[in-house]
Order: C-alpha cells, then structure tokens, then sequence
C-alpha cells in the first residue's frame, strides 16, 4: 500500500514481483518538503546480480543470485545508506563465485565495504575497504584466509599443491588492481619437493608479480629469493641465496629435475628466462656430494647453466662411466665455466683448479651420435 501527502509519501508494503516470483519489498517514508526526510526500507530476493550493476557499474561483468537488505535513512540531500547483500552461484571475469556476503555502506559515490566474505574455488577472503564508482578505484584490505595452489598449476612448468595464506591490500582501478602483501604457508609442495615455513612479499598487478624477501625451507636447507614473473609470457628474473640446500630438491625446484645430483649445496644463485627454461649462474660449494655418480668433496664453483633439455643429465653425458671406468674428483677442486644442454647436443666450456693446477676443457658432444670434440 501507498498512501501520501503534499509533503511525504508513505510506503506501507510496496512489492514488485518479475515472472510470477516476488523479488522486491519496499517500505518507509519519503519527505516531498521541507528536510525531505527519507525512512526507506527495500529488501531484494532471488534478483539477478546483472541487473543491480547494470544500473551502478555496467562494465563489471559480475552475475549471479543476489539478496540484498538496504536501508535508507536522512535526507534525499543527504542519505545515509546501510546495506547487506548475499550473493551466490555467480561469476566475475569468467571466475567463479560460490558465495559473497558482507554489510556496506554508501556515501555519494563512495562504497564501503566491511567484512566482505567471498568464497570462490580459488580463494576464500575477506575485505575491508572503499570502492568509488565514480572513479571504479580501490583501496582495501584483503585477508585471503585460504589460497588453493593446485588452481594456481597452470602457471607453473610443473605439478603444485598445498594452501596459503596471504594478507595485504588491494589499490588502483577495479579493472587494473595492485595487490600487496604478505603470503605465508606452512607447507607447499613443488615439483613433489615439500617446502615449508613459506614467507613472503608478494606484489601483483596487470599480469606481473614480484616477490622479495622470499624465504622458506626445504629439509635443512634455507632458502632466500627475489623474483619478477610475468604470467603471461612466463618470462622469469631473479636471485635466491641458499644454504644447505639438498642439490636434487633445488635441481627439482629448478625445473630440472633430476636423481643425479646429491648432497648440500650453498649458492648464490642469478637466474632468468622463462618458467620452462631457465639459465642461472651460481656460485658457491658442494662440501661432500655426487655428481653423475661421482663423489665430490669440498668443491667451490662459479657456472652459467643453460639447459634446455627436460634433465640436466648432461653430467654422465660428458663423463660416462662405463667408458671412463672409475673416475676420481680431487678433494677441493673449483670449476668454473659455461655449460649449455639443448636436447641431445652438449656444449662445456670448464677450467678446473686444484692444488696449484688448471685443466681446461672445451667439449661439444651430441649424445645421440656420440660425436664429440675437445
């Protein structure tokens, strides 16, 4: 029912129904002089997410279910809005949305939002914060309370899992975000190498992510890195310092997998390329390991590493046993030199110092003729 007067209209119980289904209530009053009070009620139910934007922000592709309690109280000069909206079995971008929940404010153009809970398959967070229509900008905190890695795979050259946790903020327009913060976890296993203790500054923004002061552990080994990766092109740059890193594992978290390689590494470690071909240059010690199945002690290196094929096996490529018999790696021995793996053909540029005395070797070898030349 309405019922009014030259100053103020009243809403007893105004209902508007679309195909047979009731999905808007209205009630309270509306001041026509004067203040122009407003006391206005109206409860949505069942309607269409596309429908609501369409009207404050047409080019948010966001749909689904939604409903929505919003009050309206003051002046029509001056309201005061207070809401809060459920919405549920929706998209945003083509991403899923299982379920957004949380009480807003509106003053002008200005939305707040206040423990805004968004559940997708991805991600489950929370945020707290303005939205400005007029301007489609934001300045928000987020608490992303669980990150599933496994949706993450796709950007990575090799099999992921695990939970995170990430805490930050998110600035910048509604189209091209910028997400800063901080990403934690207590375990998350790459290429089947767990590691742990994960911690992080992560920031995202129009396809691009760095990360610094990025450290974790993996067995005893300690592990420090800095990274730009841009997703779309996979191109890859950065450093990490480790310590007593397990060689296999870092060969693994390298892409590189490998059973070749044993013991604990120390490195300072530069790399760039892309997620699937990476070059690094490293230097650092093996105290006591195996290389290709040779025992290695005390060794101090300072290689650039190309390899492009899927192992790094190139090790027993060059030196193989069963046509060397048993060789022995001096105790303390440094390498330092170039080695390039693109699928079945090896080039090494190598000088090895011990003891007073420098070999040098120049090696080009395709393994899969065993044509070579030193």
């Amino acid at each position: 029912d309405v019922s009014g007067s030259a100053d103020k209209i009243g809403i007893d119980r105004f209902k508007l129904n679309k195909n047979g289904k009731e999905i808007w209530i209205a009630e309270g009053s509306v001041g026509l002089t004067g203040a122009k009070n407003i006391d206005l009620r109206v409860d949505t139910m069942g309607a269409r997410m596309e429908d609501i934007v369409r009207l404050v922000a047409p080019d948010q592709p966001l749909t689904g279910n939604v409903d929505n309690v919003i009050t309206i109280k003051g002046t029509l000069d001056d309201p005061s809005v207070v809401g809060y909206i459920h919405l549920y079995r929706g998209s945003y971008h083509g991403m899923l949305v299982s379920s957004m929940d949380g009480d807003y404010t509106v003053d002008g153009h200005v939305v707040t939002l206040q423990d805004f809970r968004i559940r997708t398959p991805l991600v489950d967070m929370q945020a707290n914060g303005d939205l400005n229509l007029s301007t489609n900008e934001l300045d928000m905190a987020l608490n992303v309370f669980d990150i599933d890695m496994k949706r993450l795979e796709k950007n990575f050259p090799y099999p992921v899992s695990g939970h995170g946790v990430f805490k930050g903020t998110v600035v910048g327009k509604l189209s091209e975000p910028f997400f800063s913060g901080l990403l934690t976890s207590e375990e998350i296993i790459l290429n089947g190498v767990p590691i742990t203790g994960v911690n992080g500054q992560v920031n995202y923004a129009d396809g691009s992510m760095t990360v610094k002061n990025f450290s974790f552990s993996q067995g005893k080994g300690a592990y420090n890195l800095v990274a730009d990766v841009n997703l779309g092109t996979k191109q890859v740059a950065g450093s990490a310092k480790v310590k007593n890193a397990d060689v296999a594992a870092l060969a693994a978290l390298a892409g590189k997998k490998d059973d070749l390689l044993a013991g604990d590494l120390s490195a300072d470690i530069n790399f760039r390329g892309t997620t699937e071909n990476v070059a690094f240059h490293m230097t650092g010690e093996l105290p006591k390991g195996s290389v290709g199945g040779y025992d290695v002690h005390e060794a101090l290196f300072d290689v650039d590493l190309d390899a492009k094929a899927d192992n790094i096996d190139f090790l027993t490529a060059l030196v193989p046993k069963d046509v060397l018999g048993d060789v022995k790696i001096p105790r303390g021995i440094g390498v330092k030199g170039h080695v390039n793996a693109l699928g079945q053909h090896y080039k090494a540029n190598l000088v090895a110092t011990e003891g007073g005395g420098t070999v040098k070797a120049n090696v080009d070898m395709d393994v899969s003729t065993m044509a070579y030349t030193v």
